[in-house]
C-alpha cells in the first residue's frame, strides 16, 4: 500500500506543478499498476517505461511523469543532472545519487535512490509524498489506485512551450525479428520542428542484448534536442530477417536484399499481347547544346511522347511540343495524360516524378485539354510542359498521350527562354542529326504491352523480368530524322500491363531492380505507389513494396513504364510471408 500512496503522492505533487486554471470541479485519475497506463475519463495515457518495484522501492519514469504533465525534461552535461522544470520550480536527480534538489536546496531520498532502468531515468515516487493532499481510493485487488482532487484550489499562469525530443516504444523487450513500433511524442515548443533523425530505428533486430535508439529533432530557430531509449532482444525468434522485410516493410519503401537471391527464383510464364501505340522518343541527344528541333514525325491517331532533356545552354530554355496541321481540314488534338517533371538537378527524381504524374493522370482518365489546329497552322499543345523554364544544367522529364483526327507533323523544340515560339518557328532548324551514343531517339509502333498470368502464383517465390531485351523483347522503330533504325532499349515509354488472375494470400509483391538504380512508379489495382517514395533503389540489392495481398487470394492488376532516368531491366517479384 505504501507504494500506491507513493505514486499518489508523486501524480499530485506534479498536478499541483500544473499550469491550467483550474475550475472548481472534481477531476479522476486512475493508474494501473505495473503497466505504463494512465487512464483520466475515457482516454488513456501510455508512459515512457512501466511503473517498477526494486527493494520495496516504487519508481516511476521523470519523463513520462513530465509529458504527462506538460513539464520540460533536460539534461545537464555540467552537473549530470537529469532537471524538471516547470513554472514552479525545478527538481535535479543524478543516476545513482542518494540525494536530489529542489530549487538548488539539496533533500536525502528517504528510501532508494534514482537510477536508470531500460534507458529511462527512474525516480522513487516517496520523494514529493510531504507536498501531496488528494483523495486516494486504493483498489488492491484490481491492481489500480485511484486519485480524485477538486480543481480550484490553485490557479497558475500558462507555462511556456518546450521543445524536447521525445518517443516511446510499445514495448520494452521483443524478441528477435519481432516488429518495434515507434510513436514520435516530439514538443516543438514556440518552433516548428524541421527535421527529426533517427539512429537505429529498425523494424525488428535480429542480435539479442541491448539495443539504443536516437532521435534528434531541429526546429526552425537551430535548436537541436536528442532522445534516446534502450530496449532489451531475447534470444528468441518470432520471424525471420525476409518474413519481416516483406511482412512489415511499407508499400513504396525499400528493403535490403541478397543480389543473387532473387535470380535464384523461377520465371513466371505469361501470356504477352502488343499493341499498335506509336512512341515518340525524344531522348538523345540528352543535354540540348542549341536551339531547335529535336524531333519530328507525323501521325494520326494516337502517340505517346516521352521527352527527356538537360540544358546545356549558359541561359535559361523552354521545352515545347508543337503540332502542324499539315492537311487541308481543321485538326483536333486532345491532350489525354500527362506527367511533367521539372525543373529538376537530378534525372532520377524527374523521372520518377514525371511517371507518376502521368500515370496519376491515366488513372483519373480525364483529358489535360484540346486544341483545333487550322490547316497550315502549328500550336504549342502540351503547355505543361512549355510553362517550364530551364536553368542551365536543368532537367525536364515528361510523359503525354495524344490523339488527332487527322494527320499532324509534330516537333519536339528548345528554344531560348528570351525567344518566343511562333516569331522563331520559321527559322528553326533540326539540331545535329547525329545522336549522343548513349540515349534512344525515334519513333516505336508498339507501345502497349500486355501481360497475363493465368495460373496461381505467390505460394512459392518467382518473378517476372521486364526490359531485360531476351524474355521481354525491346521494341525497334525509325529514327525519323535519320531514317535509321534504332533499338528502344529498356523499353521506354511503354506502357505495361500486368495482370494476375490469382495471387495467393499473403504475398508481397516487389520491385528489384538489374542494371542500376531506379526510381520508379506503379499503378497496381489503380492505386498510385512509388517505388520508392524516397531516394532511389540503388540496384540488385535492394528491393521496393508495392503491393501486399491479404488473407484471401487476390486479383492484381500493375500498370506503369520505365521511369526516365533509371536502369532496365527490373525484376516484379512475388515472396509469401506467413
Amino acid at each position: 500500500m505504501r507504494n500506491i500512496l507513493t505514486i499518489v503522492v508523486v501524480f499530485l505533487m506534479f498536478f499541483s506543478f500544473t499550469s491550467m486554471s483550474f475550475a472548481n470541479q472534481e477531476r479522476k485519475v486512475t493508474l494501473l499498476i505495473h503497466t505504463s497506463q494512465i487512464y483520466e475519463g475515457n482516454s488513456v495515457t501510455l508512459a515512457q517505461a512501466p511503473h517498477i518495484i526494486r527493494d520495496g522501492v516504487t519508481y516511476v519514469s521523470i519523463r513520462s511523469m513530465a509529458n504527462y504533465l506538460g513539464y520540460s525534461v533536460s539534461y545537464d552535461p555540467l552537473t549530470k543532472e537529469y532537471v524538471i522544470r516547470s513554472n514552479q520550480g525545478e527538481l535535479r536527480f543524478i543516476p545513482d545519487g542518494q540525494t536530489y534538489r529542489v530549487d538548488g536546496e539539496r533533500h536525502a531520498f528517504s528510501h532508494g535512490r534514482a537510477l536508470i532502468e531500460d534507458g529511462s531515468m527512474m525516480i522513487p515516487l516517496r520523494v514529493v509524498a510531504d507536498h501531496a493532499g488528494i483523495k486516494l481510493v486504493p483498489k488492491t485487488a484490481e491492481n489500480k489506485v485511484e486519485l480524485i482532487w477538486r480543481e480550484g484550489e490553485a490557479s497558475q499562469s500558462e507555462p511556456e512551450p518546450v521543445f524536447e525530443a521525445n518517443f516511446v516504444t510499445d514495448k520494452t523487450t521483443y524478441k528477435m525479428g519481432e516488429p518495434v513500433i515507434y510513436r514520435d511524442i516530439s514538443k516543438n515548443g514556440t518552433s516548428e520542428i524541421v527535421r527529426r533523425t533517427w539512429h537505429n530505428n529498425e523494424w525488428a533486430f535480429f542480435e539479442p542484448g541491448p539495443q539504443t535508439i536516437m532521435l534528434e529533432v531541429e526546429n526552425k530557430d537551430g535548436e537541436i534536442s536528442t532522445a534516446t531509449r534502450t530496449i532489451t532482444i531475447t534470444d528468441e525468434q518470432l520471424y525471420t530477417i525476409e518474413q519481416i522485410n516483406s511482412r512489415f516493410t511499407p508499400l513504396g519503401s525499400k528493403f535490403p536484399i541478397e543480389r543473387d537471391y532473387v535470380l535464384s527464383f523461377p520465371t513466371v510464364p505469361y501470356e504477352v499481347e502488343n499493341k499498335e501505340s506509336p512512341v515518340f522518343r525524344s531522348n538523345s541527344p540528352e543535354r540540348t547544346v542549341s536551339e531547335g528541333v529535336y524531333y519530328r514525325d507525323e501521325a494520326e491517331g494516337d502517340v505517346r511522347f516521352i521527352i527527356h532533356k538537360q540544358n546545356a545552354r549558359p541561359q535559361p530554355v523552354q521545352v515545347y511540343v508543337v503540332a502542324r496541321n499539315i492537311g487541308d481540314q481543321d485538326a483536333t488534338v486532345t491532350v489525354n495524360n500527362v506527367g511533367v517533371s521539372g525543373p529538376r538537378n537530378y534525372v532520377s527524381s524527374a523521372g520518377r516524378s514525371a511517371i507518376a504524374d502521368y500515370l496519376r493522370s491515366y488513372a483519373s482518365n480525364i483529358p489535360e485539354g484540346e486544341f483545333t489546329i487550322r490547316p497550315g497552322e502549328t500550336r504549342a499543345v502540351i503547355p505543361t510542359i512549355s510553362a517550364q523554364t530551364l536553368a542551365p544544367e536543368q532537367i525536364l522529364t515528361a510523359y503525354a498521350d495524344l490523339h488527332s483526327d487527322e494527320n499532324v507533323r509534330y516537333e519536339v523544340i528548345v528554344l531560348d527562354e528570351e525567344n518566343t515560339l511562333l516569331s522563331t518557328l520559321p527559322y528553326l532548324q533540326r539540331v545535329s542529326a547525329a545522336q549522343d551514343g548513349i540515349h534512344i531517339r525515334g519513333t516505336f509502333a508498339e507501345g502497349d504491352r500486355h501481360m497475363r498470368v493465368n495460373e496461381r502464383i505467390g505460394d512459392e517465390k518467382s518473378r517476372i523480368a521486364i526490359g531485360d531485351g531476351t524474355t521481354d523483347p525491346f521494341i525497334t522503330g525509325v529514327d525519323k530524322l535519320t531514317g535509321s533504325e534504332e533499338v528502344n532499349r529498356g523499353n521506354f515509354g511503354v506502357m505495361y500491363h500486368l495482370e494476375f488472375e490469382e495471387v495467393a494470400p499473403n504475398t508481397a509483391i516487389v520491385v528489384n531492380p538489374r542494371g542500376g538504380h531506379y526510381a520508379g512508379a506503379f499503378l497496381v489495382n489503380n492505386n498510385l505507389i512509388y517505388a520508392p517514395a524516397a531516394g532511389i533503389l540503388s540496384g540488385p540489392t535492394e528491393a521496393g513494396v508495392i503491393y501486399r495481398t491479404g488473407n484471401r487470394a487476390e486479383e492484381v492488376t500493375i500498370s506503369f513504364s520505365p521511369a526516365a532516368g533509371s536502369n532496365l531491366p527490373i525484376n516484379v517479384v512475388f515472396i509469401p510471408y506467413q
